[in-house]
């Protein structure tokens, strides 16, 4: 059993700790419907997302296609359980989308965004409580 203990040890002292860091994640989606993400109002599309680590350890996300480029700070990140696939959501509030989370599926994280101060304004005037749109990765 000693030896064992000693050889697995041995193994994981020869894997460079970069291997246990997180990976960035990428990701490609068809987005259904105009949607803000940010100030930015992303226009029905392919794209492609991935998390960014900025230099002071903050995750952001970026989201890129053929007519706009937007990268934001998460809101908040937390762990979740990995599906097989990402996915997005969008919010409907009072008849505008926004981005308002990304899972990443075997990642095993969530990220969550605030949404733009003039939407969230629409949500209080809203009479309706605001729909839930899912977008799968591919």
């Amino acid at each position: 059993m000693l030896k064992v203990n000693w050889t697995l040890s041995a193994i994981l002292m020869a894997v460079p700790f970069s291997a246990f860091a997180q990976q960035p994640y990428h990701g490609t989606f068809r987005l259904p419907v105009e949607a803000h993400f940010g100030s930015v109002v992303l226009q029905p599309g392919e794209y492609t997302v991935s998390t960014v680590e900025v230099p002071t350890g903050v995750k952001a996300v970026r989201f890129a296609g053929a007519h706009a480029t937007a990268t934001i700070l998460a809101a908040s990140v937390d762990p979740h359980s990995g599906a097989e696939r990402g996915k997005l959501t969008l919010s409907n509030i009072n008849g505008v989308y926004a981005l308002t989370r990304l899972e990443t599926g075997l990642m095993g994280k969530s990220f969550d965004f605030e949404v733009a101060k003039d939407i969230r304004n629409n949500v209080e005037r809203a009479a309706t409580p605001s729909d839930k749109l899912q977008v799968a990765m591919k």
